[in-house]
Parts: C-alpha cells; sequence; structure tokens
C-alpha cells in the first residue's frame, strides 16, 4: 500500500540524481528496480519528515486517505522480559498498539536473487549523506542479518562500495555499542530480551531510546521467539525508522507498508530471473541415448560458460542440475550417468556428430 502512497509523491528536499542512486562500483551499478525502490524511500522522507521531525500523524493520514481499513491493523501486547510491551513502546500498558503508532517502517518485498544487499548499502550511504546535509534527524544505523554469511557477504559488499566512492561505510560489531559509531551490524537471532552472553545481546543494552535507523535482512519468522524478537526490534526503531527487507513476507503489517514489490512474480515477468531450461533427456534412457544427451547438454553448458564471461556482470555464472532417480541400489540412475561420463570423458563418442545433431536442434 505504501508503495501506491508515495507514488505521485514530488522529489524537491531529497531529490537525488538518478547516475548517484544507480552508481555502487564501476563494475556494478544497480537496475533500474533497485534505484526504484531508493527513489520511493525518498518520496517516503519527503511526506514523513518536516524540519527533521518525523510525522507520524501526516503519514498515517495519507493511509486512511487510501484505504480506512488500515485503522483496523493492531500488534497485540506482550511480555518482553518483565517489561510490558506496550509500555516500553508508548509509556503506557494497553492490550494492543494501533497501527497509526507503526508508520515508522518501510518494507522491500523483493525476491531472493533481487540484489536486497545492494539496495541495503545504498540505503545506508543514502540515510547517511541526508543525516550529514541535515535533511534527516541525526540517527545510528544498524543493520541486522539472519546469519553469519550473509553478514560476511554484506561486510564484502560494503568493501567493495569504499573502494571506489568517495563517501565511506564503516560497519561495527554491536557488541562494541558506543555513543561514538554510528554505523553497526548483527546477527538478528542474537538479539534477546534475557541476560546478554557470548554472543546474544540483550536489547536493553543498545535500545539507545530506539532512536535507530534500523535495516532489518530476511529477520522475520514465525516461530514464538521470532515473534518476540518482532516486538523487540519494533522498540528498537521506535523513535527512528524500520526498513525491512524480504523475500517473504506474511504479516498484513509488512504487506500494507510494502514500499518495493518486486516479489518472484514480478521479478521473474520482468525478465530478471535466473532461467531454468529443462533438457529433453533422461537419465535411465539406454546409455547410446543417455551418453548423446550429457555430451549435448555438457556442450550447452560450455558453451553459455564462454557467453558468461562476455556478459559480466549482468548475469550470474550458469549450473547445470543431473536429477537421478535412485542412488543407493545396484543400478542406480546416477550410478549409469556416472559411467557413461566416464565413458565419454575417454573419447569413447563421436563429438562432432553431437555437435551437428545440437545445432540443427537449436
Amino acid at each position: 500500500m505504501l508503495e501506491s502512497i508515495v507514488k505521485f509523491e514530488e522529489l524537491n528536499n531529497f531529490f537525488i540524481p538518478d547516475d548517484e542512486l544507480k552508481f555502487f562500483t564501476k563494475d556494478k551499478v544497480l537496475f533500474d528496480y533497485q534505484v526504484d525502490a531508493l527513489k520511493k524511500t525518498l518520496k517516503f522522507f519527503e511526506i514523513a519528515f518536516e524540519k527533521q521531525k518525523f510525522n507520524k500523524e501526516k503519514i498515517y493520514q495519507k493511509y486512511l486517505e487510501f484505504d480506512e481499513s488500515v485503522s483496523k491493523l493492531k500488534i497485540k501486547d506482550s511480555l518482553v522480559g518483565d517489561e510490558k510491551f506496550s509500555y516500553l513502546y508508548l509509556g503506557k500498558v494497553q492490550e494492543e498498539i494501533n497501527f497509526k503508532d507503526l508508520v515508522n517502517r518501510c518494507s522491500y518485498w523483493m525476491a531472493t536473487g533481487s540484489g536486497k544487499t545492494l539496495v541495503m548499502i545504498k540505503l545506508v550511504a543514502i540515510l547517511k549523506k541526508l543525516i550529514k546535509t541535515k535533511k534527516l534527524p541525526n540517527k545510528k544505523i544498524l543493520i541486522l542479518a539472519p546469519s553469519n554469511s550473509i553478514i560476511e557477504q554484506i561486510k564484502t559488499h560494503v568493501e567493495e562500495f569504499n573502494k571506489e566512492n568517495s563517501q565511506k561505510l564503516y560497519l561495527k560489531d554491536l557488541r562494541e555499542f558506543n555513543e561514538y559509531d554510528d554505523l553497526y551490524i548483527y546477527r538478528a537471532d542474537n538479539i534477546v530480551a534475557s541476560d546478554s552472553k557470548t554472543e546474544q545481546l540483550n536489547f536493553y543494552d543498545f535500545l539507545n531510546n530506539g532512536d535507530w535507523y534500523l535495516i532489518l535482512d530476511e529477520a522475520h519468522k514465525g516461530d514464538k521467539d521470532d515473534s518476540i524478537r518482532q516486538k523487540l526490534f519494533t522498540l528498537i526503531a521506535k523513535n527512528g525508522i524500520m526498513f525491512n527487507f524480504s523475500a517473504t513476507f506474511t504479516e498484513e503489517i509488512d504487506k500494507v507498508t510494502t514500499i518495493k514489490d518486486f516479489k518472484l512474480d514480478k521479478f521473474l515477468t520482468s525478465g530478471y530471473g535466473k532461467k531454468i531450461a529443462l533438457l529433453d533427456s533422461s537419465v535411465a534412457t539406454g546409455s547410446d541415448t543417455q551418453k548423446d544427451s550429457i555430451v549435448k547438454s555438457l556442450m550447452l553448458l560450455a558453451a553459455m560458460k564462454k557467453e558468461y564471461n562476455n556478459l559480466k556482470p549482468l548475469y550470474s555464472p550458469p549450473l547445470m542440475l543431473v536429477l537421478a532417480n535412485s542412488v543407493n541400489i545396484e543400478k542406480a540412475d546416477l550410478k549409469e550417468y556416472f559411467k557413461n561420463l566416464q565413458s565419454i570423458i575417454a573419447g569413447d563418442f563421436d563429438f562432432k556428430k553431437a555437435k551437428d545433431e545440437l545445432i540443427n536442434e537449436l
């Protein structure tokens, strides 16, 4: 819904040229849909901020003008540690929190493989620029990611960004939280409402009065612990903004606050998705037919890999996946496949004939 609300907003105070939004490195530029996500975020800022103050009432009225049913959206209260969630968020205890108190969020419903990480890093760069130019209030920025591998991926992309941009981003481990640094990263599932341990951090230790620009990368789940954790994230960003990135939103509040809808169906129909080609062959066929299929598939793979070298970084490296019905029996399909592959490697095959047939088939 938020995507439709900001659609016609003019960019004045928060205008940034497309060339600047697109650039990541000289070999890596953002696609149009990624730039569009950033521009819509800037439009959200244009509506929401007046003299560096976030106007929740103004944003809420925009939602109501679009669809009055948002007034029924609520978050149920629950215990967070020894305190009431609503008390920590609103300063008073009540059974639920209304949507009008939760409009300080933007959700990005973007397919896996659509480059959410690049958008997040550019968003960090934009936030820091707008803070520096005093267009946004000065708040700390926190990225919460679902795993160590994703954190390392983010750090790698930040290093790439820093090498080719005058603006530098310095990520700090959240365990080193202090009053001086302004950009942190940590694992989302290690944020808890209990005592801090080696890896786990009590949200109170860095709550900072909820004065964060909080960026969530796939930091939502459906079990009990993660349901509580969503409330912790809400508290961490209560006086800031939550930017929530995911390929699979299920909660209504995330859907309503979606500012960029580029989930899998749109990702594929727009021509960006990874393409899967099913070859007309089978592991279970006779050895000669199977050898023929194996060689043709490998020829196609080799041709695509050769062409890929001319198309970096627009496409992902091509891969081939072989599916077999049986593995651990005496005459398993997979064993037969590798026997035939071994025979082909030994030269027991007419490659020219297969090549000519493949060209005709194509």
